[in-house]
């Protein structure tokens, strides 16, 4: 006989039964054994047969799967990437031909951007876009040769007692300027040809690039800093001579490079409208003897106690939220330049940063200590972060979000300070600060499907069978753990009777004849789950009660399920009858 499952609404499963829960809370739920990755023998080292995922990628980080289920990021402080026609991102890279050095850039590979072998008002930078172009060169450059590193070009005494640096970016070029002594010239002018584009001064104290349909581009305000940290903004002089002809001037306090400490660098530069200032990776470090002082743009980060001095540091992952995705690491490497002795805390930064440029009187706030520093003398240091990184990825059941803020980092006690490199000390190098993520997405939880709601089986041995196998995320191998409960609550201990183990890619299970006992009522489950990176990952249930089944004193076996709706867990009604 088949005995009715009840008609009342199931209660829902709890969040915690469906998700891999991180480490700061409890969970009963059954865990998939984990793919563990190798610890790194040098920084930012991948495991052997990890593969590059061109289409996952973005425009400051790459993708790698490895195995089944682990999935890394190597996130960097500057532009690596950009996307190609195909949706790929492909590295950024400079070329070299008889002109100089040439790279491709920009949405779909529409930007060109030239770096002549010799810099002159005759070989002048170029920008290439598929509404117009701009050449630029400084104004009085003598001839300079190029000397090229990573992404960037150098032209060394272009001026007097001046170098002038291009690298290349995702959306263009970044100029820097550097005034080596006080003997250099604080004028600074470029001479600009624009074919098919027009210039303006922008409300925000830069130069826009005007396509037919209004602003493509712009050239970025210029920000001086001197070797203290002291900064100040450029004001820009534009001159239209006719026929895309423009000069383009740029104003320094005097005042301010009377008593700057030299070298005095100006950073401005020239790409697209891409690019998304609030998720922008940052960096720098704050001095409290010198609290209205930034050094944001230096090209070393300090910690350290004699004075404060606190460093800050937001890697742009974006691009890498997911709603339930699971970190399993974050591994935060900076460079060691100088400095031994004492700990270095790694806190989460729990207020936004200064919209301005970040000083010690307008620092944010910090949290908890997440990690401190490991392998400080041995030129790379790091920290693991992924708990931080865990509360950046949003809506994970039991997790609170917080907002990607970065990390604080800071000396607890003692006299030493630590020296790193930031991300504007060797631009498009190995130098720079970068971020290793790890994670893995749970696929969706399965639709039960056999035995179906009135069905009655006629052996002891039956079969549970989902809705095909669940989809997922990242198209990891899937596995389904079929459980079987005496206790629609509880999964764990006496209460777990049976479960099939993870079967890999199948979507059926039959359950072993003398399992199930006379007269008692049970619950079932198919878990969907996928192979994991460094710790292990609970299965997923789903979202309603693990619907009953029931055995009573008979003969011979009976079994059938009521539909629990949803994917959740699903109620047999077992009878024992005479033949």
């Amino acid at each position: 006989m088949v005995i009715a499952a009840p008609e009342d609404p199931l209660p829902p499963v709890p969040d915690e039964d469906r998700y891999p829960v991180p480490a700061e809370t409890d969970s009963d739920a059954v865990e998939l054994a984990p793919i563990t990755i190798p610890a790194p023998t040098a920084p930012g080292e991948l495991p052997e047969g990890a593969e590059l995922k061109e289409s996952e990628g973005g425009e400051t980080f790459d993708v790698y799967a490895y195995q089944d289920g682990a999935h890394i990021a190597q996130v960097f402080a500057g532009d690596v990437n950009f996307e190609s026609e195909n949706g790929k991102w492909l590295d950024l890279a400079l070329t070299e031909d008889e002109t100089g050095f040439v790279g491709v850039t920009g949405e779909g590979g529409s930007i060109t951007v030239r770096f002549p072998a010799v810099l002159s008002a005759k070989t002048p930078v170029s920008y290439e876009g598929t509404e117009g172009s701009l050449l630029a060169a400084p104004v009085g450059v003598a001839e300079t040769k190029a000397v090229a590193e990573g992404l960037s070009v150098t032209y060394s005494q272009a001026l007097s007692y001046t170098d002038f640096t291009y690298t290349l970016t995702s959306g263009g070029y970044k100029e820097t300027v550097v005034l080596q002594s006080g003997k250099a010239s604080p004028a600074l002018a470029w001479e600009l040809q624009a074919t098919g584009l027009s210039l303006s001064p922008s409300l925000e104290g830069g130069i826009d690039l005007l396509g037919a349909d209004g602003p493509i581009g712009s050239i970025d305000p210029a920000v001086v800093t001197d070797a203290s940290g002291k900064q100040t903004t450029g004001v820009y002089g534009l001159e239209d001579l006719g026929a895309g002809s423009y000069v383009l001037s740029l104003v320094i306090d005097p005042l301010f490079l009377a008593e700057a400490a030299y070298p005095v660098v100006v950073d401005p530069g020239v790409h697209d409208n891409s690019a998304n200032p609030e998720e922008a990776t940052r960096d720098g470090y704050t001095d409290s003897s010198k609290p209205n002082t930034s050094y944001e743009t230096a090209n070393r980060l300090w910690v350290g106690n004699s004075p404060n001095r606190h460093t800050f540091v937001k890697f742009d992952i974006e691009s890498l939220k997911r709603d339930e995705r699971i970190i399993y690491s974050a591994l935060m490497y900076l460079f060691n330049v100088s400095g031994s002795g004492g700990s270095v805390e790694a806190r989460w930064v729990d207020t936004n940063w200064p919209s301005g440029n970040l000083k010690w009187n307008n620092q944010p706030t910090a949290g908890s200590v997440i990690d401190t520093d490991h392998g400080m003398d041995n030129g790379w240091a790091f920290w693991e972060l992924e708990e931080q990184y865990q509360h950046h990825m949003p809506n994970v059941p039991g997790v609170t979000f917080w907002a990607n803020n970065g990390s604080r980092l800071a000396k607890p006690s003692g006299a030493s300070a630590y020296e790193f490199y930031s991300k504007e000390a060797i631009a498009g190098t190995d130098g720079d600060p970068f971020l290793v993520l790890s994670w893995n997405d749970l696929p969706n939880a399965p639709d039960l499907k056999y035995p179906n709601p009135g069905d009655t089986i006629e052996h002891e041995s039956p079969t549970l069978r989902t809705d095909g196998l669940p989809n997922d995320y990242n198209g990891d191998k899937r596995y389904i753990n079929f459980q079987i409960s005496d206790d629609g609550s509880n999964w764990t201990g006496s209460h777990l009777v049976h479960e099939s183990g993870w079967l890999k890619e199948e979507n059926s299970y039959t359950v072993p004849a003398g399992v199930l006992t006379d007269g008692q009522q049970y619950f079932w489950r198919p878990s969907p789950g996928t192979a994991t990176t460094s710790r292990t990952a609970s299965a997923t249930p789903g979202r309603s009660r693990p619907p009953a089944f029931e055995t009573s004193p008979s003969r011979s076996s009976t079994t059938a399920r009521t539909s629990a709706g949803g994917c959740g867990p699903s109620p047999l009604v077992t009878a024992w009858r005479s033949r």
